[in-house]
């Protein structure tokens, strides 16, 4: 990706990097703006890699960040994985899945005292509701998917049987969320920004 970015990008003042952005020394004070898109959610130390990417901002310097409101509020977060688990006798019946780490900045109460906590002011929240795009066909939106780590996991604790089971549901459902423009979903998102 960072190379495909590369060769499309000719101004002199873009670069790019790949680095931990919990621990990477970008220095004190030297950038005004910080932008994530569903990126930060996956920090395991949250307050301390807010912390290091307040530290690299200058003052006044604000962070934009897009999060995944909670995922009660997510349709495809909440379909896919049910699709694939009701085939199963999994505890997950009541609708409890193990990972919620897209979702841990869903609550702007949290999300706020994270941030609070690294040092940022001012968080404010907008509220984003769009179609989530899988695909523009079944087929392409069933590959997406399974890429993704949850539906994955999921699978893999299924026996076979129930595994292909739970692929020809998968199909079904996605086929039900095909609108002709491509496979949609109903998503909710913040964007969280700080200073």
């Amino acid at each position: 990706m960072l190379e495909h970015a590369r060769r499309r990008t000719a101004e002199e003042h873009i670069s790019y990097l790949l680095a931990d952005a919990a621990t990477y020394d970008f220095g004190e004070a030297a950038f005004d703006v910080c932008i994530s898109r569903f990126g930060v959610m996956f920090f395991a130390d949250p307050v301390g890699a807010f912390g290091n990417l307040r530290r690299a901002l200058r003052p006044r310097g604000r962070l934009v960040a897009m999060v995944w409101q909670p995922r009660a509020e997510n349709e495809w977060a909440q379909v896919i994985p049910a699709t694939i688990a009701r085939t199963t006798e999994s505890d997950r019946a009541d609708g409890v899945f193990r990972d919620e780490s897209p979702f841990v900045f869903g609550d702007p109460e949290v999300t706020r005292g994270i941030l609070m906590s690294a040092g940022f002011g001012e968080v404010t929240f907008a509220e984003v509701r769009e179609r989530l795009y899988y695909g523009p066909d079944v087929e392409t939106a069933y590959e997406n998917v399974l890429q993704l780590r949850e539906p994955l996991a999921l699978l893999a604790e299924l026996t076979p049987a129930d595994a292909d089971r739970a692929r020809a549901d998968l199909r079904a459902m996605l086929a039900a969320h095909d609108s002709g423009d491509g496979v949609l979903f109903d998503s909710a998102a913040w964007i969280v920004t700080a200073s």
